[in-house]
């Protein structure tokens, strides 16, 4: 009798996290203090007056003792319920809506809208403070930690409380009379006369014509002229005290009013992670020093609010100490999480939500009887919803194979956003056209465009068949998931060459032989050889990456010997096969990187060379990737069958989990830049890769998963040794905005989503945009486990400029590097995921350069909603010529 198939998680995996993230000190008493005024402000407002009008009765008869027993009950629970009380108290009534809420709801606590001074806020924590002589600053003490204040963080302190004067620019004063100086100033408010610095700074993007010195997420306040609304109070506590899952709750239920789901999504992720660390001994001791800092967080809180928490002091010195107030907290993120997951019509997540999240809940009655009913009321609803979206698909949006789980959600501005950056400013399209469209290597200019729009026009006449751009990608994702066994062929990570079996095998071997110092300078291996899974990069011979390349040269790089391969000592450590020396004869390193968009090298003289492509990547996307375990992300994307324990087969990329491994390298590059230049804060969804890109058109809806969307960026963060709750740079909405770059111009390269047609006169790629095959290998349909439907995916910056043609409006073609096209069109050696752009017509100077996205016929798909379709694909409706007559003709036609 065959054995029953163990029953795969529905969730895909997460890693196994350690010591990756420093956490950082423990907050001051001050920090502390002022956390819990800033928190609650807001929190106060939601209050509801609760009447007690039962008065004792102190007979003996049973009811009156039932009465006094059920009377301490109550008392009990609302000590339990204490610290997110006001919160549960707002919330309890919206889990009785039988249909979502779309609109934000009516609410006393305003989330833009301006509603405490600082005094207000600090005139109690000012009090406390007026009669003391403050030493101490930024947790350091101002006259004796010479090593922090230094002049520079003198003068920046000052200057971010508009106090830059009190120090002259030019050395009048020695640092110690500085620092006088400053304790001075600190000692000098008082609640009427109070400057607060600003908090998290925006990026500084001069070099792309927007201006943004001195501007901050939370401005600055001068005296009394400033007014804090709630988000800013919210995020003020967490930047103080950001391990005390309350103020996450408190900034994830105001978002939550405000119909900002997604990032109430990821504020309840991080307070949920930091409930469980409380409770959940498998998870308590992995990720050492942040189980003490959530437990000082909470106890400093109900400290300092003693007043307001009667009897919670008490409890917290009991035998369960902190846990005691765990159980209503984590009652209150899942309502939360689940009335979020409803907006956003994600129904599978909330389905298993709702099933996960209460079986872990110590429940008593009366709580247990509100989840069971609320289930039992929204079962119809839900049942319906998704019978509905099989047929006519979610919200307008197509829903393809690999996002078959995900909800939908209308972009809306989020209030950390700033201003829009000016896409067609002469500086930022200047920056655009020297760093990827230089002048001496494309006949191309990019120009402003309607709206905030770009357009790439030819800017000179443009000849048939004439070869007019070519670009390596900007970030690449490289599924893999059979690699680690050494039996198989593997690619290059950087430019997909094909690496064979036994040359992973050697260079294995190879690396085992090296020393520290020879691995961390070994031009063409790195920590990645021996990880999960497995990468490796081309061999190349080192003489080429000082030589600049020419667009006539056709030079490949030479063998490489067992020497150079050993490392740049010198020293054979290891031999290589004869194969895989031969087959490094026919390597190459990335060719002629063609601007700062996908990564250029260039030496002093401006001229591009060629790098190998270990270099590339240290230089540009690989840095604090290499090495880690990333299986587990792997797994997270793909289709897994069955298992020898008898796990059965189970399909993660229907969680909408494909941009993950792009996401990465996106943040592994920001991380970089930050590294090179911290004063700047550079936002992942603004360095210089993903800052020209479109994001998707606020008309349209953008796909929404729990897992894709807020479970694997944060852990994506954490394995590269960002603090998530501390770092408010990779905030969820920075995540969110990075994620719609990418989905709306990621380009897949697998060979299975290509056309059949003629590359030179028809794209190779016609399917792309298209939707997936159902399932490949043996079976069909979403269950597929035999390969997945994205399993190489890249982001080229320049390339994504290029506006869509509908057919005869299309007058350019686009094809990969590794096509076998005629010789004159290539002209140097290949790069296999190299994008190359073709003219198939005559183009004039000043017209625009249209590409083919997909390959239907408008005329056809007028019967099944042309412009549904076009918004899912392109971001917003084809302003083509053909498609504007179109819509002009149905517009007639239906008046």
């Amino acid at each position: 009798m065959a054995k029953t198939p163990v029953k795969a998680p529905v969730w895909p995996p997460k890693p196994d996290l350690s010591d990756e993230v420093e956490w950082g000190p423990l907050p001051t008493n001050d920090a502390y203090m002022q956390a819990h005024l800033c928190w609650r402000c807001p929190n106060e407002s939601m209050m509801i007056a609760e009447s007690d009008d039962e008065s004792d009765d102190e007979s003996q008869s049973e009811e009156a003792k039932d009465k006094r027993a059920e009377r301490a009950k109550k008392k009990e629970r609302k000590t339990m319920e204490i610290l997110a009380k006001n919160v549960y108290k707002d919330l309890e009534p919206k889990l009785k809506l039988i249909v979502p809420h779309t609109e934000p709801i009516n609410t006393q606590i305003p989330l833009e809208d301006d509603g405490w001074t600082f005094p207000n806020i600090n005139n109690e924590f000012l009090a406390s403070s007026k009669t003391v002589n403050k030493t101490e600053l930024e947790g350091h003490n101002i006259l004796q930690d010479t090593r922090y204040w230094t002049i520079p963080r003198i003068q920046k302190y000052l200057e971010s409380q508009g106090q830059g004067a009190l120090i002259p620019k030019k050395p009048y004063h020695t640092a110690q009379q500085r620092r006088e100086i400053l304790q001075e100033y600190v000692n000098s408010g008082s609640s009427d006369n109070v400057s607060v610095p600003g908090l998290f700074p925006r990026s500084n993007l001069v070099a792309w014509g927007t201006q943004r010195q001195n501007q901050f997420i939370i401005p600055p306040s001068h005296g009394k002229g400033r007014l804090y609304n709630a988000f800013e109070l919210y995020t003020w506590a967490i930047h103080l005290s950001p391990y005390n899952p309350i103020y996450w709750i408190s900034r994830a239920y105001l978002f939550y009013q405000h119909c900002h789901f997604d990032l109430a999504l990821g504020d309840c992720y991080r307070a949920w992670y930091l409930i469980e660390m409380l409770v959940n001994a498998s998870e308590r001791n992995k990720q050492p020093g942040l189980y003490p800092r959530i437990w000082d967080a909470i106890a400093r809180h109900i400290r300092y609010g003693a007043e307001d928490y009667s009897g919670a002091k008490e409890k917290m010195r009991k035998e369960n100490g902190i846990n005691y107030f765990v159980p209503h907290l984590r009652r209150t993120v899942h309502h939360i999480i689940s009335l979020s997951l409803l907006a956003l019509r994600a129904w599978e997540d909330f389905e298993e939500m709702d099933k996960h999240l209460p079986a872990r809940l110590q429940q008593v009655e009366a709580y247990k009887a509100k989840f069971e009913q609320r289930a039992e009321e929204w079962k119809s609803y839900v049942a319906h919803a998704k019978k509905e979206r099989e047929e006519k698909g979610e919200a307008g949006l197509q829903m393809w194979t690999h996002q078959e789980r995900m909800g939908a959600i209308h972009p809306r501005p989020y209030p950390q956003a700033g201003p829009d950056i000016d896409r067609a400013n002469e500086i930022f399209l200047k920056r655009l056209n020297d760093t990827g469209f230089a002048e001496n290597r494309y006949p191309l200019v990019v120009e402003g465009d309607q709206g905030n729009g770009l357009r790439v026009c030819a800017r000179r006449d443009i000849g048939e068949d004439e070869l007019i751009f070519k670009e390596e990608p900007s970030a690449r994702s490289h599924l893999r998931m059979h690699v680690e066994a050494e039996h198989l062929p593997s690619t290059c990570e950087n430019c997909k060459f094909t690496i064979t079996a036994e040359e992973r095998v050697d260079l294995v071997s190879v690396w085992g032989g090296l020393n520290e110092v020879e691995r961390s300078r070994h031009e063409i291996m790195c920590a990645c050889v021996t990880a999960l899974p497995p990468l490796s990069f081309c061999h190349i011979d080192p003489d080429i990456n000082e030589a600049p390349a020419t667009t006539s040269s056709s030079r490949r790089p030479g063998k490489r010997t067992a020497d150079q391969m050993a490392g740049p000592s010198g020293a054979a450590t290891g031999r290589i096969s004869k194969a895989a020396k031969g087959n490094a004869g026919q390597r190459r390193g990335t060719t002629i990187p063609d601007s700062d968009l996908e990564g250029a090298a260039e030496d002093t003289s401006g001229n591009a060379t060629v790098v190998s492509c270990l270099k590339k990547a240290r230089q540009k996307y690989h840095r604090y990737v290499c090495g880690k375990d990333w299986r587990w992300l792997h797994d997270a994307m793909g289709k897994i069958p069955q298992d020898t324990k008898g796990t059965e087969a189970v399909n993660y990329e229907r969680h909408g989990t494909f941009l993950s491994l792009l996401l990465r390298e996106v943040f592994d590059m920001t991380l970089m830049k930050r590294d090179a230049d911290p004063e700047k804060h550079y936002l992942a969804h603004e360095i210089n890769p993903m800052i020209p890109l479109q994001s998707v058109s606020p008309e349209g809806p953008f796909p929404f998963g729990w897992s894709a969307n807020i479970v694997i960026p944060f852990n994506i963060l954490q394995g590269l040794g960002v603090n998530i709750f501390k770092d408010f740079e990779f905030d969820t909405w920075v995540i969110q905005t990075v994620l719609r770059k990418l989905q709306l111009n990621y380009v897949p390269w697998d060979e299975h989503r290509r056309g059949r047609d003629d590359p030179v006169n028809r794209p190779t790629n016609s399917h792309l945009k298209s939707a997936p095959r159902p399932g490949r290998g043996k079976t069909s349909g979403q269950e597929s486990t035999e390969g997945t439907n994205l399993e190489n995916l890249y982001l080229h910056t320049g390339f994504a400029l290029f506006n869509h043609g509908c057919f005869e409006h299309a007058n350019a073609i686009w094809f990969w590097d590794d096509h076998p096209l005629p010789s004159e069109i290539v002209e140097d050696h290949r790069v296999r995921n190299r994008i190359l752009v073709k003219s198939k017509a005559e183009i004039t100077e000043g017209s625009e350069v249209l590409l083919n996205y997909y390959p239907e016929d408008p005329e056809q798909m007028r019967e099944e909603k042309l412009i549904p379709k076009q918004k899912r694909i392109l971001g917003q409706r084809c302003n083509c010529p053909g498609c504007e007559r179109r819509m002009a003709e149905d517009n007639d036609g239906g008046s």
